[in-house]
C-alpha cells in the first residue's frame, strides 16, 4: 500500500513539475528580447520558434520607443541581459504601455542558451562554435524545419552541454569549426558532422538539408552578418551571397537545384544578387524597409530593425606599386589591414600611355596573414616602350576571401606605376637542421653568403602521419656573412622522429623584408640529440676547461713574480 502511494505521489509532483513547464509555454503570447549579446537574442529566438510563438527583440536605444506599437499580443515573456540591457527597466515600460510581462533574467548568452535548451522536450540539437554569427544564421532555418535547437559550445561550457545531452536519446549535428576540445568531448553522441572548411560549402549543405524536409525553390539571399524578424523565422531557407560577388560554387549549385526565387535582405547586396541573377536566371526580388506604424494610408517606409553579429572582418588593399627596370618587373605591395588572415586573387592590366600592353596576377589564391605586408613581382615585357617619356598605369582587380575558395569581396583601382632599379645580390644556403628532445626545439641553420637579408622559412614535417608545415609565417633578418639559428617549438616523437629523417625546407629570401623574390628548397638531413646527451656541451665544456687552467696558470706566474721581487726589496733595505 504504502509503495503505491509513493509511485502516485510521484505521478502526482511529475505532473505538477510538466504542467508548470507548459504553464511558461502558454502563459505568454511574444518573446521579446532586451540584450546587445546577440547569443541571448538568438537563443530567444530559437525557443520561440519551438513553442510556437512570435517574436521581437531590440535593435537599439530608438527602436526600444517604438517596439511596443509593434506588439499585438498583450501577455509578454520579456528576456533581459543582466549586463547588457539595450535600455534599462524595460520590464516597467511595457507594463506602463498595459502589457502583461513575465521577465527572465540572463547572466550571459551561454548561460540562457543552455537553460532555455533544458526547458524544451525535445531530443535534435545542432552545435555550432559562437566565434562566426554566420555559422548560427545558416543553420537557423534547417533547426526551425527540425524542431531543432541550436546549442553553443566551447571548451568552457563543453562538459555541461554533455552531460545535458548524454542520457537523452539525442540527434546531434555538429555545424562548422569546434576546436580539438570540444570535438573529442562530443564524439561520444556520434554526431553528424559538416564542415567542409568553408562558409559557403558548409552552408550550400545546410539548404539541402532543409529541402529535403521542406521542397521549397524560394531561397534568403544575404550575408550571415544580421539578423532580422523575417529572416530568423525559417520559412526559408538562408543562401549566402558574398558581399562583392558570388563564389563559384554557389552560382553551381543554383543552377542545378532547380531554385526559381531568391528574396534578397537589405540593399546592400544588390550588385551580388544582380549577379547571381545574370549567371543562374533565377528571379531576385528585394526586401529593403518596413511600413513606419504612423497610421492608416501612411506611405512612410522606414530600413529593416537589423541586428549585426560578429563578423569575420576582411580587408586586403594594395601599397606601392612600381616596374623594376633591372628585373623587368611589376613589383606589387598587399596589405592585410586586419588581424586575421585571408587569401587574395590579383588581376592586373599594365598599360603604357593608355595602351593596353599585358595582363599579369596569381593563377590561385595566395594567403596573407593578419596585418601582414607582402610583395609580390610579375614579369612583364616593356622592351618595345620608352619608358623614360611613357607613362605607366596599372588597373587591378583584387577578390579576397576567408578561403581560397570564399573570394566574396573585391578591389578594383586604378593606380600609377612609379619606375625604380632595385638588383637583389641576396645568397643563402641551408647548412643544418637538428632536434633537441629534450627542449622539443627543431632548429634550422641558414648561412648567409650574400648582403643582409631576410628569410621566411617552411619546413614541411610529417606528424601522426598527417603532412604538417612548420614556419611559413614570420620573417627573420640575418646580417651578412653569418650563420643564423632560427628555432621552432616543435613536439615530435619516436615515430615522428623515424618518418622525418630527411625533411623539406623551402626558404623565401630577400633583401627587401615586403620582396622575398628569391627561393631555395632542398630535402635536409634531420640530426637528432637524444635526451640527456651532452655531445652538444663537448666544445664549449672543452673551451671553459682550457680558459680555467689558463687563468689558473697565471695567477702561479703571478705569484712567483711577486715573492721575487718581495725577496728583491728585503735585500735592499739590509
Amino acid at each position: 500500500m504504502k509503495r503505491k502511494k509513493v509511485i502516485i505521489l510521484a505521478l502526482i509532483l511529475m505532473f505538477i513539475s510538466s504542467s508548470q513547464a507548459l504553464a511558461l509555454k502558454d502563459n505568454f503570447d511574444i518573446i521579446v528580447v532586451n540584450s546587445e549579446d546577440w547569443i541571448d537574442v538568438y537563443s530567444g529566438i530559437m525557443y520561440a520558434n519551438l513553442v510556437g510563438k512570435p517574436f521581437n527583440f531590440i535593435t537599439s536605444r530608438e527602436h526600444s520607443t517604438r517596439l511596443p506599437s509593434l506588439i499585438d499580443s498583450k501577455n509578454v515573456y520579456l528576456i533581459e541581459s543582466e549586463k547588457l540591457p539595450f535600455v534599462m527597466g524595460y520590464k516597467d515600460t511595457l507594463e506602463g504601455r498595459g502589457f502583461s510581462v513575465e521577465e527572465k533574467i540572463s547572466e550571459s548568452g551561454k548561460n540562457l542558451n543552455l537553460e532555455l535548451a533544458r526547458d524544451l522536450d525535445i531530443n535534435n540539437f545542432v552545435i555550432i562554435d559562437d566565434t562566426y554569427g554566420y555559422n548560427a544564421i545558416s543553420v537557423c532555418p534547417y533547426a526551425v524545419v527540425s524542431k531543432s535547437y541550436v546549442l553553443f559550445a566551447d571548451e568552457e561550457n563543453v562538459d555541461d552541454i554533455y552531460d545535458f545531452l548524454k542520457n537523452k536519446r539525442v540527434k546531434v549535428l555538429i555545424y562548422g569549426y569546434l576546436n580539438e576540445e570540444v570535438m573529442g568531448k562530443l564524439k561520444e553522441l556520434e554526431p553528424e558532422v559538416i564542415d567542409y572548411g568553408d562558409k559557403f560549402d558548409n552552408n550550400i549543405e545546410m539548404v539541402k538539408k532543409y529541402r529535403q524536409i521542406r521542397s521549397i525553390d524560394q531561397v534568403t539571399l544575404t550575408t550571415g552578418d544580421f539578423m532580422e524578424l523575417g529572416l530568423m523565422r525559417g520559412a526559408e531557407p538562408i543562401l549566402f551571397i558574398g558581399k562583392d560577388s558570388v563564389p563559384e560554387q554557389v552560382v553551381g549549385y543554383v543552377k542545378g537545384s532547380g531554385i526559381k526565387v531568391g528574396v534578397l535582405i537589405g540593399n546592400e547586396l544588390i550588385r551580388s544578387a544582380q549577379s547571381l541573377k545574370a549567371k543562374t536566371g533565377i528571379s531576385v526580388f528585394l526586401k529593403f524597409g518596413q511600413g513606419s506604424g504612423a497610421g492608416a494610408g501612411s506611405t512612410a517606409v522606414r530600413g529593416l530593425d537589423l541586428f549585426h553579429l560578429p563578423s569575420y572582418p576582411l580587408n586586403v588593399t594594395v601599397g606601392d606599386i612600381a616596374f623594376n627596370i633591372l628585373t623587368n618587373e611589376l613589383e606589387i605591395i598587399y596589405k592585410n589591414e586586419v588581424d586575421t588572415f585571408s587569401y587574395f586573387k590579383p588581376s592586373i592590366k599594365v598599360y603604357v600611355d593608355d595602351e593596353l600592353v599585358q595582363t599579369v596576377g596569381e593563377k590561385e589564391p595566395v594567403l596573407i596573414d593578419a596585418k601582414e605586408e607582402r610583395g609580390s613581382t610579375y614579369p612583364v615585357d616593356l622592351s618595345e616602350y620608352d619608358l623614360g617619356a611613357s607613362k605607366l598605369k596599372a588597373d587591378i582587380f583584387l577578390q579576397y576571401g576567408e578561403s581560397k575558395k570564399s573570394m566574396e569581396r573585391t578591389l578594383d583601382e586604378e593606380l600609377d606605376i612609379n619606375m625604380v632599379k632595385i638588383e637583389d645580390l641576396s645568397d643563402i644556403e641551408i647548412v643544418d637542421l637538428g632536434y633537441d628532445k629534450d627542449k622539443n626545439l627543431l632548429t634550422i641553420g641558414i648561412k648567409n653568403k650574400g648582403s643582409s637579408c631576410y628569410a621566411k622559412p617552411t619546413l614541411t614535417l610529417t606528424i601522426m602521419g598527417d603532412k604538417t608545415t612548420v614556419g611559413g609565417t614570420d620573417i627573420y633578418p640575418i646580417t651578412e656573412k653569418v650563420i643564423k639559428n632560427i628555432n621552432f617549438d616543435v613536439e615530435l616523437s619516436d615515430e615522428d622522429l623515424r618518418a622525418n629523417e630527411n625533411v623539406r625546407v623551402e626558404i623565401l629570401y630577400g633583401e627587401r623584408e615586403n620582396f622575398l623574390i628569391n627561393s631555395i628548397g632542398q630535402g635536409i638531413a634531420l640530426k637528432v640529440k637524444e635526451k640527456g646527451d651532452l655531445s652538444s656541451l663537448f666544445y664549449p665544456a672543452i673551451i671553459l676547461l682550457l680558459l680555467i687552467v689558463i687563468v689558473f696558470l697565471l695567477v702561479l706566474v703571478l705569484r712567483k713574480k711577486g715573492k721575487g721581487e718581495e725577496k728583491k726589496g728585503l735585500g735592499k733595505t739590509k
